[in-house]
This record gives C-alpha cells, sequence and structure tokens, in this order.
C-alpha cells in the first residue's frame, strides 16, 4: 500500500537532492558526515509514507521510500539498500540488516527487533528512539546523527518530555560492530544485563551519556548498561559531554578507547579499561578502571569511588584526586597529581574542609610503581597495612601529607599508611612542606628522601633514608636506620622512637631533643649546632627552663662513633647503665654539660657512665662548665685532646688521652693522668682518687682534697696556691675546713709535689693508708699537720718515713706546726735556702719533729755569707775544728768604712749581733785552743741592705648608685702600709691630690648627677710611694642614682686566668639580664647585650693590660644606645704592665 502526502513533497525535493551526492557503493564509515548513499539505479521508489505489513526482502534491490515507513512485519535485506526520507516507525517484526545498507533521514522509533548484523551500515539522519524490542548491532555500522533514546517517552501537558524505564535492550557483540550517536545517548532500561549485552563491538559518542535505572516488578533494574568484555566506547564530541551513570556500580562502559574530545565530565560513572590514551575534563568514578599500558588524563578532579589499577600505564589529574572509596592499586603504573591527592570523605563547613573516614586504600607491591603529589596529601583511609599495602615503588609529595586513623567498627585504625619494605618516600617541594601522622607509631615512612629543606616533620615514623636528605624540623617516632646514609636536619630533631645511625651521618642544625627511644651511634655520627637534651624541657613564662626525665637513652659501643654536639649536653634519662651504654666512640663538647638523676624520685643516677674506650672531647670557644648531680656514679671517662682550656668540671673524669687544661675541677670517682699533664688554671677539689701515673698534675689556684686517695707514684704535682687535705664548706658566711677523708700515697723516690702556697693535713687516715715513705714533698709556704677522724683520732697522717723528703724553699718566714707531735713527722727535713731573717723556719712545737735536717746551701763556713735585711740578728758560731784543749773565742766586726775591727764579744762560741746600718761588714773570728796553744782566725763578710717594697698598682673599680657619692675600690697591694688618692681633671691634664686612706675602698662625696670624674689610686708604703700618678691609671666614674632596672653590681679581675667577672644581686621577679658594654670615648652603648639567663655573674676574657672597662647591667633592654651619659656603669681599670 502506497500513501501519498503532499506535506512531504519540499521535504522529499531536499532529500533527493542530497541523494544525487553520494556514492553508488553506498559506503559507511563511522565516521561520516551522515549523508545518504549515492544511488545510481534504484530498483523501486515509493513516493509517500509506506506501511510494511507483511516480509519485505529487498533481496539485493535498492528500494527508496519518500516517505515515512512503519514497520509491521519483517524486513529482510539480503545485501539490498533501503533509503527514507522520513521517520522510520519499527512497531513490530524484525529489520534484518546483515549485509544491507539503510539511511533514514528522520527519526527512528524501535518497537521490535532491529538486527544489524553482516557488515551492513546504517545511518539515522535524526533520533533513534528505543522504546521497545532489541538493537543488535552485530558487526554492522550504525550511525545515529541525533539522539539515541532506549527508554518510554511520555509528554505532560506542556509538551515537557518525560522518560521511564523501557523494555528494549541492546545487543553488542561483533568486533567489526560500530555504534555511533551523534547527539545523546540516554539509557533506561527494564532489562538486566542479560537482555542488554555489550560484549564488543564500539560505541562512539559525540553528546552526553545518561544511564538511567529501569524496573521490572517494582525491582529496581541498576545492571542495564553493563558493557563487558572487548566492547569500547570513544567520546568524539566537538563540545562538552556529560556522562552520567545512575548505577555506576552496576552498569558502566568496558573500554574507553582513545577520544578526540577532550571536554568530557563523567559526573557519575564506571569504566573499565582504558583502552588507549584517552584525556577527560573531569571523573567521578565508580567500579573497577584498568588503565594496562595506556595513559588517562584528567584535566580536572577525579573522584574515585571505585578502584582504579593502573597495570603499566599512567594516570595524570590535572587538579585534585579525590578517594572517597575504593582502592588505587599502583602496579607498575605511574600517578600523577598535580593537586591535592585525599583519601577521606570531604564535605565543607563554609569554606572549611570536614575529614571523616573513607573506604579507601592504595597498593604499591612493584619496584616501578610511582605517585607524584604536586599539592598536598590527606588519608584517613578505615583499612590497615592489610589493604593499605605499601611494599614497594615510589611516592614523591610536592605538598603537606597528613595521616588520621579511620574509624572500623568504633575503633580508629592506626595501620592504614605503614610504608615498608623497599617502598620509597620523596619530598621535593619549594615551599613549606608539613607532615604529620596521628599514629606515627603504627603508620609511618619506609624509605625516605627529602631534597625540599623545608619539611616539617610534625610526628613521623622513617624506616630508612634513601641517599643525603634535608628536611627543617623532624618529630621523629618509630625505628629509623640511618644505614650509610645523611641526613641533615635544618631545624630541630625531637626524638620518641628509636634512630640507628649505622654507618651514616645525623646533622641537626638547632635542637635535639630525645623524649624517648634508643639513640644508637653504632659506627656513625651525629652532630648538632643546638643543644643535645635528653629531658623533657619545661619552658617556664620568664622564659627560663626546667627538666624532668626522659625515657631515653644512648647506646655508643663502637669506637668509631661521633657525636659533636655545639649547643649544651643536658641528659635527665630515666634509664641506668643497662640501658644507657656509653663504651666507646667520641663526644665533641662545644658548650655546656649536665647530668642530672633521672626516675620518678631521681633515684637514676647511673644513666651517663661512660667507660672502656669511650671519650669526651672538650672544644668550645666559650666557658664551658661540665657539671655532674650524680658525681659518684655518672661519669665521663677518658678526656680526649681538647683545644678548650676554659672548661669547669664537677665530676668524675677516668683518665686522660692527651695533656689535659681545665679552669676549675671539682674532683670525683677515680682519675688515672695516664703519663699526661693535667693543668688547673683555676682550683682542684679532689673527692674521688687521682693517680697521677707518672703524669703532672699543676694547679694553678688551690688544692682542696676532701677525699680520696692521691697516688703520686713517679708523677709530679705542681700546686701554685695552697694545698689542703681538708673538707671545705662554704654554706656559713665564712669559709670553715674540717677532717678530710682524703689521703696521699707517695711511696716512689721520684714522685715530687711542689707547693707554693702553704700545706694543710687533716686527714682522717693514718700510716696505713697515708703513705710517705719515698719522693719529695717541695714546700714554699706553712705546713701545719692537724689530727684527723672523729675526736682527733687520725694522728698518724704524716708519717714520714724511709727516703721521703721534705724541702723547704720558701722565700720569707716558713711556719712548721705539728698538732700530733712524734706520730706524724718528718723524715729528712731539707731547708733549701740561704736566710734572710733569723729563725727562718719557725718550729712551732719548738723541735724540728724530723729524723734527719740538711742545710742544703753552704754549711760548711763559721757563718753565712748572705745579705741580711737591716733590723735583724745574725748568729755567729764558731767552730774549734777538733782541737784537744780548753777553747776561746773572739768576735770582731769591722764596718767597710771603718780602718780596725772592733771586739764584740769574748765569751762562748756563739754571739748574736745586730748590724745598725746598711753596708759592708767584715767579721772575725779568733779562736784560741789554750792546751796546745794555737790561735786560728776566720774572716767572712756579709751585705747588710735595707728592705725594699716593690709596690704594684692596684685594679681599681668605681660606681655611682646614687646622686651624690661615688665608691671606689681597689685590690689590696702587698707592702703598702696606705693609699693616696688623687683627681684627675681630664681638660687641663693636672692631678689634684685627694685623700689618703688606709682601706681597699672609700666613698668621694660632693659630686654632681651626670658629671664624670676620675680617679687614680697610688699605693703607698711609709715613704716610698708607688710612681702610678698619671692617666694611664685613671679610672673614670659617672655620678648619678642607679636605674631601678639596674641591680647592685660588682667586679673583679682574675689576673691568673686574664678576666673580668660581673657579679649582681638578684631582681626578684628577673631572671634574665642585659649586660652591655659602654665606651666612654664615643659615650655608646655596644649594639648586642649579653644576655645572662638564670644566672647573676658573667665573665670577660681576653682582657688587655692597662685599659679601662665600663659595663650596665639592667632587667630590661636599652632602647637608646648612642649618646648615652654613662649613669650606672660600673668601671674597673686594669693597671698597664
Amino acid at each position: 500500500m502506497v500513501i501519498f502526502k503532499k506535506a512531504y513533497i519540499k521535504k522529499v525535493f531536499v532529500i533527493l537532492l542530497c541523494v544525487a551526492l553520494i556514492s553508488p557503493n553506498f559506503i559507511f564509515e563511522a565516521k561520516a558526515d551522515g549523508e545518504f548513499p549515492d544511488i545510481i539505479s534504484v530498483d523501486v521508489d515509493f513516493k509517500g509514507d509506506v506501511t510494511i505489513g507483511k516480509t519485505l526482502n529487498l533481496n539485493g534491490q535498492t528500494v527508496v521510500i519518500e516517505g515515512t515507513v512503519t514497520q509491521e512485519a519483517d524486513i529482510i535485506f539480503n545485501g539490498g539498500k533501503l533509503l527514507i526520507t522520513g521517520d522510520f516507525i519499527h512497531n513490530n517484526g524484525r529489520l534484518d540488516v546483515e549485509d544491507g545498507a539503510m539511511a533514514v533521514s528522520g527519526d527512528y522509533n524501535q518497537n521490535g527487533g532491529t538486527f544489524l548484523g553482516g557488515s551492513g551500515n546504517v545511518i539515522i539522519g535524526g533520533d533513534y528512539l528505543e522504546e521497545g524490542g532489541v538493537l543488535s548491532v552485530g558487526g554492522c555500522n550504525l550511525k545515529v546523527d541525533g539522539n539515541y533514546v532506549l527508554a518510554t517517552i511520555t509528554e505532560d501537558e506542556h509538551g515537557n518530555k518525560n522518560y521511564s524505564g523501557s523494555n528494549a535492550s541492546i545487543i553488542m557483540n561483533n568486533p567489526d560492530g560500530i555504534f555511533k550517536v551523534c547527539k545523546d545517548f540516554y539509557f533506561q532500561s527494564n532489562l538486566n544485563n542479560g537482555a542488554n549485552t555489550l560484549t564488543d563491538g564500539t560505541i562512539e559518542l559525540q553528546g552526553n551519556f545518561t544511564q538511567r535505572a529501569g524496573y521490572k516488578d517494582d525491582t529496581e533494574i541498576k545492571v542495564n548498561f553493563s558493557s563487558t568484555n572487548n566492547n569500547k566506547v570513544i567520546f568524539s564530541g566537538s563540545k562538552k559531554q556529560i556522562v552520567d551513570f545512575e548505577n555506576p556500580e552496576s552498569s558502566c562502559f568496558n573500554i574507553l578507547s582513545k577520544t578526540d574530545n577532550t571536554d568530557v565530565d563523567i559526573v557519575s560513572g564506571c569504566i573499565n579499561k582504558i583502552g588507549g590514551n584517552v584525556t577527560l575534563n573531569s571523573f567521578n568514578q565508580y567500579g573497577t578502571m584498568e588503565l594496562g599500558e595506556n595513559t588517562l588524563t584528567v584535566n580536572n578532579d577525579l573522584n574515585m569511588n571505585g578502584n582504579i589499577k593502573l597495570n603499566n600505564g599512567a594516570l595524570y589529574v590535572k587538579k585534585n584526586l579525590n578517594q572517597k572509596n575504593g582502592g588505587m592499586i599502583v602496579s607498575a603504573g605511574s600517578l600523577f597529581v598535580s593537586g591535592n591527592y585525599t583519601l577521606a570523605d570531604v564535605s565543607y563547613d563554609g569554606e572549611n574542609p570536614i575529614y571523616s573516614t573513607a573506604d579507601s586504600y592504595i597498593s604499591m607491591t612493584d619496584d616501578n610503581g610511582y605517585v607524584l603529589v604536586g599539592g598536598d596529601f590527606y588519608t584517613m583511609s578505615r583499612y590497615n597495612n592489610g589493604t593499605n599495602v605499601l611494599q614497594n615503588g615510589t611516592m614523591e609529595f610536592k605538598g603537606d601529607f597528613t595521616q588520621k586513623a579511620g574509624i572500623s567498627n568504633s575503633e580508629p585504625v592506626r595501620y592504614n599508611f605503614e610504608s615498608k619494605n623497599n617502598h620509597k618516600i620523596i619530598f621535593s617541594g619549594n615551599d613549606v612542606q608539613n607532615v604529620e601522622f596521628e599514629y606515627p607509631g603504627c603508620s609511618g615512612f619506609g624509605l625516605f628522601s627529602s631534597t625540599n629543606p623545608k619539611v616539617n616533620l610534625n610526628g613521623v615514623s622513617i624506616l630508612k633514608i634513601d641517599g643525603e636528605s634535608v628536611v627543617n624540623n623532624f618529630y621523629q617516632y618509630g625505628v629509623l636506620n640511618l644505614d650509610d646514609k645523611t641526613l641533615n636536619i635544618k631545624g630541630n630533631l625531637v626524638q620518641f622512637g628509636n634512630i640507628n645511625v649505622s654507618t651514616g651521618n645525623l646533622n641537626v642544625n638547632g635542637l635535639y631533643n630525645q623524649l624517648d627511644g634508643i639513640l644508637n651511634l653504632n659506627s656513625g655520627k651525629v652532630k648538632t649546632m643546638g643543644d643535645y637534651v635528653l629531658a623533657s624541657i619545661i619552658e617556664n613564662q620568664d622564659g627560663s627552663k626546667n627538666y624532668e626525665g626522659s625515657d631515653g637513652y644512648i647506646y655508643i659501643v663502637n669506637d668509631d662513633a661521633v657525636m659533636e654536639i655545639g649547643g649544651d649536653f643536658i641528659t635527665k634519662s630515666n634509664k641506668g647503665n643497662s640501658n644507657n651504654t656509653i663504651y666507646a666512640g667520641t663526644i665533641i663538647l662545644k658548650g655546656d654539660f649536665y647530668q642530672y638523676n633521672g626516675g620518678e624520685n631521681s633515684n637514676i643516677e647511673y644513666n651517663f657512665e661512660a667507660k672502656g674506650k669511650n671519650k669526651i672531647i672538650f672544644d668550645g670557644t666559650k666557658t664551658q662548665n661540665i657539671v655532674f648531680e650524680s658525681t659518684t656514679k655518672s661519669c665521663t671517662n677518658i678526656i680526649g685532646t681538647s683545644s678548650n682550656s676554659d672548661v669547669n668540671v664537677t665530676g668524675a673524669i677516668a683518665s686522660l688521652e692527651d695533656d689535659l687544661v681545665l679552669s676549675d675541677f671539682n674532683q670525683y670517682g677515680k682519675l688515672d693522668l695516664n703519663g699526661h699533664k693535667l693543668t688547673i688554671l683555676g682550683d682542684l677539689v679532689e673527692n674521688g682518687s687521682i693517680n697521677l701515673n707518672s703524669g703532672e698534675l699543676v694547679v694553678l689556684g688551690n688544692y682542696i682534697h676532701q677525699g680520696g686517695c692521691l697516688t703520686v707514684g713517679d708523677g709530679s704535682i705542681t700546686v701554685k696556691g695552697d694545698y689542703r687535705v681538708q673538707k671545705m664548706d662554704t654554706t656559713g658566711e665564712s669559709v670553715e675546713y674540717s677532717s678530710s677523708e682524703g689521703y696521699i700515697s707517695m711511696n716512689n723516690e721520684a714522685g715530687n709535689i711542689l707547693i707554693e702556697g702553704d700545706f694543710i693535713i687533716q686527714s682522717d687516715k693514718n700510716n696505713a693508708f697515708s703513705i710517705f715513705s719515698a719522693g719529695t714533698i717541695e714546700l714554699k709556704g706553712d705546713f701545719c699537720q692537724y689530727n684527723g677522724g672523729i675526736n682527733g683520732t687520725a694522728t698518724y697522717n704524716f708519717e714520714c718515713s724511709s727516703n721521703h723528703v721534705v724541702k723547704l724553699t720558701g722565700e720569707g718566714t716558713q711556719n712548721i706546726y705539728f698538732e700530733a707531735v712524734g706520730k706524724s713527722k718528718f723524715n729528712k727535713l731539707i731547708l733549701a735556702k740561704k736566710r734572710y731573717y733569723n729563725g727562718e723556719v719557725v718550729l712551732m712545737n719548738n723541735t724540728f719533729n724530723a729524723r734527719e735536717v740538711v742545710l742544703e746551701y753552704d754549711n760548711t763556713s763559721y757563718l753565712s755569707d748572705d745579705e741580711i735585711l737591716l733590723g735583724n740578728n745574725i748568729t755567729i758560731t764558731g767552730d774549734n775544728d777538733g782541737g784537744n784543749g780548753d777553747f776561746t773565742y773572739e768576735f770582731y766586726v769591722k764596718k767597710s768604712t771603718e780602718d780596725e775591727f772592733k771586739l764584740i764579744e769574748s765569751s762562748g762560741n756563739i754571739v748574736n749581733y745586730k748590724p745598725d746600718a746598711e753596708g759592708t761588714y767584715n767579721v772575725k773570728v779568733v779562736v784560741t785552743d789554750n792546751g796546745d796553744n794555737i790561735t786560728r782566725e776566720k774572716e767572712m763578710s756579709f751585705n747588710v741592705i735595707k728592705e725594699t717594697v716593690d709596690l704594684k698598682a692596684p685594679v681599681v673599680v668605681g660606681i655611682s648608685t646614687s646622686d651624690n657619692n661615688i665608691k671606689l675600690s681597689w685590690t689590696e697591694v702587698e707592702g703598702a702600709t696606705g693609699y693616696q688618692l688623687y683627681k684627675y681633671f681630664a681638660s687641663t691634664k693636672t692631678m689634684q691630690k685627694s685623700k689618703f686612706v688606709t682601706t681597699t675602698s672609700t666613698t668621694m662625696y660632693n659630686v654632681k648627677p651626670g658629671s664624670t670624674y676620675r680617679y687614680v689610686v697610688q699605693p703607698v708604703a711609709g715613704d716610698i710611694a708607688l710612681d702610678n700618678v698619671n692617666k694611664d691609671n685613671v679610672v673614670d666614674v659617672t655620678a648619678g642614682k642607679a636605674l631601678s632596672s639596674t641591680p647592685f653590681v660588682t667586679a673583679t679581675y682574675n689576673e691568673n686566668k686574664n678576666y673580668i667577672e660581673l657579679n649582681w644581686e638578684k631582681v626578684s621577679g628577673y631572671s634574665t639580664y642585659y649586660v652591655y658594654k659602654y665606651y666612654t670615648s664615643s659615650k655608646t652603648l655596644q649594639d648586642k647585650p649579653k644576655t645572662v639567663s638564670n644566672a647573676t655573674s658573667t665573665k670577660y676574657y681576653n682582657i688587655e693590660k692597662g685599659k679601662e672597662y665600663r659595663y650596665l647591667v639592667t632587667t630590661v633592654p636599652i632602647e637608646n644606645l648612642s649618646s648615652y651619659d654613662g649613669k650606672h656603669t660600673i668601671s674597673i681599670k686594669i693597671p698597664p704592665v
């Protein structure tokens, strides 16, 4: 039946013009431009609408229908061609194109079965509307220039289309089948994947794609577009394409092949595989996707709700990767994320992100796997290390890294990022990178590397370092093994876990604070520029610090281990010597060392017991204080070759590797000099034992021997000050001494002790311990022996015997006192000097108390030929020289100015003579042997000199604490009987004599606030005065009341060590003080003051002779440093040489 309608004449005319342009071969390509085939010969030509009411077999013929076709029965092409210029309405029957061809210029409405098998070609110029039946593409090429809709379409009263489920289906199971839709693809089938079979062929989309669930028997059909096997999808549109699966967990694309269009947004979708190099705009991913060896690029965000297997491919995400669900299985592939990578469920409160647990994970098991995150990485996965497998491959981060525990079964999942084995982590950003683990003891990095010095590891566990790495700050957890690698920390290191340096290098520019764990140096090196604190640091409001115990400890057992501390070394470990194992290696100290007892009740005293081969080197450039709280249980071992001599030690040293110089030494434990020289610039307080062992001990100050044994052996000791074998108590207002538990052992003739000051011994130990059987004690000062022990029972504490020698070589009077006369005594006493005075050696108990007394100078003459001080007696002795008779003696004296001798005594053989003037005296002794009537004469001469006084200029200190006076003080000058003060006027360069005082301080009144006054202090001894009244000895003092921020300051000068020490009163409420140098000539304060915390004193070294130094001490910084008037400064004048 043929129906003609006039309404189609114009449309048919247009279509026929197009038909004439197409080739007769009717070639169909997937990307053809949509024109109809060129027909040269037409077997059948219908004009008008046609209804196929019974089976139509084209049987190789070409049929053109210029109208609308309605199919009610089967159409079999059998190689034929069908061209329809209108719509095609497929109500019933089977349309079987096979090897034929079909072109429809209008819409294709399907309710029957359309089978496009063979190698046929079909072009739909309008929409393809499939409301029923099945579309089987087979090996045919199907192109739809309009939309493809598999759904039931209804219209409401306003003409709006509504879609609902259709009982239609689509089948693609031939690899040659191509289904191209030039506009939108809408799919809402009520049939599942048993009917909708997409196992092969290619779907090319140029518009949007939408999948919606259908319904069957009130059951939602989600699996209605499940592309599988080799079925491919291509996006080739020329503008944005949007893909939206309502059920992406069930329906999906199988293979997404390479695309010409990169502006594709998959707002919700599942892709099983990537079949080429594909670029998408954005991707909200579901299901499981595999890349194979292909590349997927997402120009915007990728939101993961399923799994992605990179295989050997590459995934580029140009913005953010949000992994809410599913796993990223990297394998041997590569993942490049330009923005942030988040394994968490993210919501927003305004612009602030809120993170919650994600059902997502990442797996890296292949060495070739690689992940690069250009932004921040955040994980809050609910899976532990059994699912989050990070064993191989590399992750590189350029932004921040955050690990938070996910929640599973109401419990935190702590092991959700546990990198281990050969898994590498690299930080390579250019700006600050903050790395934080919520559970660093569980999650952490395996093999770590960083090229960015701005990385802050805020609670991180690292297993190993890959190459030389650098970070800013590191809060360390877990177990770190450096192997032979180097880790540089530009800021601070806070250790909570274990660190094995192995043969590597650990360098810390800032603070190294070990709060827990083991520091095992092995054969490596640890170097800090700041402090190393093995304690918990408590910061007080005033800036001071307290320390609490740390559960960390040190393990050093290899000889080549080195620990170099540029700041202070502070330990308050709660672990004893069973943990703190310090047996070998070298510790180089450039700052102070403080050992505090650890434990809850401070009962852990053995927390720094160095022994074996361990050695410590003092290498600072300023004063170093070495202080042990537990002086008898914690200790240093060997002190190596040290460059710093300004070191104060309170604690135990076991032995020396080389000569050593210390400032002050409060000694404990057992010290073996091991043949080396130990020099103490200040005082030595011995509380333990010292064995010289062929070495030399030099003490420039005093030697206080409070306990332990001093074993001299064949060594030597020089003490410039006093040597006291006594206990010293400094707790009161004055120093008090009492019996000592210390004692001396001298049993080698080569042993020698030189004491230039006084020697006082009050030992508790008798001669069973206090052994003086050989060697020499040379003494230049006084000697006092006091009984020691309870109730003074130790009376044999200085009983010299055998070959022991005491030699007195002092320049002045030496007083010798024994409390236990006859029990403690000298063995051999040598008087080594010719005498100035009668009774040069004063025996306090009127006996030498010595087994033998020897005069080492020439005592064969009848009298000394030395110089005699005017005012003293000389003893002249006559000797009979062995005669047989009765002897008489006549003593004559003649001054050099006299011609004849004068008889001064003629009875007895001894006469005391006191010269009355300076000059040379000749003495003649005439001895007559009355029995043999023999007379002999002997003449000698001696000089009588007047005592001279060698006065020295004092160190003068000046300060003003009120508006109307200035206080001057100075050091006592030996021999001076008084001091004449002079006032110096700089403008006229003249001196004016002021007051004379006999004390070493005075106050000058009638001064004006803000004015500077200049004084000279001249020592005087009788009619002798020092020639120092000149401007080179002037001290400048500015009058003026002290500021409220200025404490009272005193200044002293230590000439032996050449330093000035300032001391001041503590100001309530302040623990930090600022000390400025003041320059008188320019009236300015120094730019940067010295800051002194938790102390009320400081020292300045390398002092120049003849120079004046002025200082200002305040509790607050001074803002105006220039044009300072000098008030409140303390001045100290060091006299010229």
